[in-house]
Order: structure tokens, then sequence, then C-alpha cells
């Protein structure tokens, strides 16, 4: 079994990588990251195309040029409040649209939101150390740790690949499913780990669903990242979600998840652990 890794935060100084690609990648080994992805179909194209336009006035009223390469490393060099005003603008205006489930939202059925679901806990313990996911009806949140700094992409991609294909498998469909590049968030402290947290957990009720149409998971990591307990990983598909010990696995039941009929933790159908739910605003977009 492998080494417990410690829960840690963003470091300042420690090395960081930053990727730019879409969207930018800032990636530290060992760090606890936010991520998000979306279906290819979750954005309306005239709602991005609003948004980017807005996004880019915004940046030019601040001196920042939205068609150079190097807008984000300006952005970065402003001060913490007009950051924090960027990220509050952008950041709920997105998650919003996300949450108002434009598209197919293929994930919304049960079956399908569970491909995702064991794909993510398949490595957990092995490649990463997962806390928390909530797969909604076109993306998906975590908090995942991984040991370097290409483990994350690379994971990124790998959770994106494996699970495309099997369900435009089962929904007898090719060609795209998810967008190509997602978003990445350095969790800086305690205190904005435990936001994130219940930014998942709050999710399916702040986009009004109702049960079966979520699947959301979280653990008590108790100040470090354990593998988890009891889980093989074999050739070929992932296992089905499993859990440690304090663990959650809710086929979307709001306020008081339980585990679903014909799962088991380890096993076990075990009864699940409270999370208070809070108000607070959705993640910034830069780190």
């Amino acid at each position: 079994m492998p080494t417990p890794l410690p829960l840690q935060f963003f470091d300042h100084g420690s090395p960081v990588t930053v990727i730019d690609r879409d969207l930018p990648h800032w990636l530290q080994a060992g760090t606890v990251c936010f991520l998000t992805w979306r279906t290819w179909d979750s954005m309306p194209r005239g709602w991005v195309d609003q948004w980017l336009a807005d996004r880019a006035a915004w940046l030019r009223s601040h001196a920042i040029d939205p068609d150079r390469d190097d807008w984000r490393r300006r952005l970065r060099q402003l001060p913490d409040e007009r950051i924090a005003e960027f990220n509050r603008s952008f950041s709920r205006r997105w998650e919003s649209c996300l949450d108002e489930a434009h598209g197919s939202c293929p994930l919304k059925r049960p079956e399908l939101s569970k491909v995702v679901g064991d794909s993510l806990m398949c490595f957990d313990g092995t490649r990463y150390h997962l806390t928390d996911f909530v797969v909604m009806p076109n993306h998906v949140h975590l908090l995942a740790a991984f040991p370097d700094d290409g483990a994350m992409l690379a994971q990124c991609e790998g959770w994106k690949r494996f699970t495309g294909v099997r369900l435009n498998r089962l929904l007898g469909r090719s060609g795209r499913f998810w967008q190509v590049d997602g978003f990445d968030h350095l969790v800086r402290d305690e205190a904005q780990f435990e936001k994130f947290r219940r930014y998942i957990a709050d999710n399916p009720r702040r986009a009004g669903l109702m049960p079966g149409e979520y699947l959301w998971y979280s653990t008590e990591p108790s100040g470090r990242l354990s593998p988890p307990v009891g889980v093989t990983v074999g050739d070929g598909d992932p296992p089905g979600p499993t859990a440690p010990p304090g663990g959650r696995l809710a086929p979307g039941v709001g306020g008081q998840p339980s585990l679903p009929t014909g799962s088991a933790l380890n096993g076990r159908p075990s009864p699940p652990v409270g999370v208070t739910v809070g108000d607070g605003d959705p993640p910034g977009r830069t780190a």
C-alpha cells in the first residue's frame, strides 16, 4: 500500500509550473487541486461569445490587452483585490451557466454518471488522492492531489479519454464528448479547501437537481490524504466506486446522502457522514 501523502496546500516557496493551453494550468507537486471539466455542448456558443467579449472589455479597462499571449501573466500582476474582482465577475457567471444544464446533459442518467465515478475512483491512492467529487449532468468537479507536476494533466486526459469512449459507446454515438481543456485551481489553504468541499457538496442543490440526477462522493481526510481501504485494481475496466471508512457515495440524494442499492462501501453499506453546506462564492478561475 502506498505511503499516504500529507494534505498539502499551495506553497509560495516551492516551484510552480504554469502551462498555457486554452486555459492556464498551475501545477505544483503534491498540492490539492480543484478541477472542473465539462461536456462539449454544455455552454451555448452565443453565451460563451458574450462572456469572452465581457472578459476582454474588463481586461482592457485594466490596461491589459486580451489578444496578447501574456495577458494571464499581466492579470496575475494586478493587485489582489482586482484579481478577486475578476474571479468573482466571471466565475459566478460561468458556473451559473453550467448549472442551468444546457446541452444534452447525458450524465443526468445514473448508469452514465457511474462510468465517470468508477473512473475517478479507479486509481485513488496509487496515482492520486481523491477527497471529493460531484458528477453533474454536464460537468464534473473534484478535489485531488497528484504526486508530480505532470501527473495532473496526464490523469485528466486519461479520465476524459477513457470515459469519453465508454460513454459514447453506451450512447450509440461517436465524436467529441468532453471539451478538450478544463479548469484547475491550486488550493491555497485549509479554509479554501473546505470552501471547495462545500461548493462540490452543494452544487446539486444550487442547480435544482432531483435525486438520481447526480453522483457525489466525499471522504474525511483527517489532515492526511490516505489511500482507500480494500480497493483492488486489476486489468481492464475500472472497479465500481468504493470508499475509505468515512467516505460517502451518493447517487443524487440531496441533504442526507445514502449508498445506492446494489453498491457497497468495502462490501458493507455505511451510513453517511453529514456535510455542513453553507453559502459561498463559486471558485475563482485563476490561482
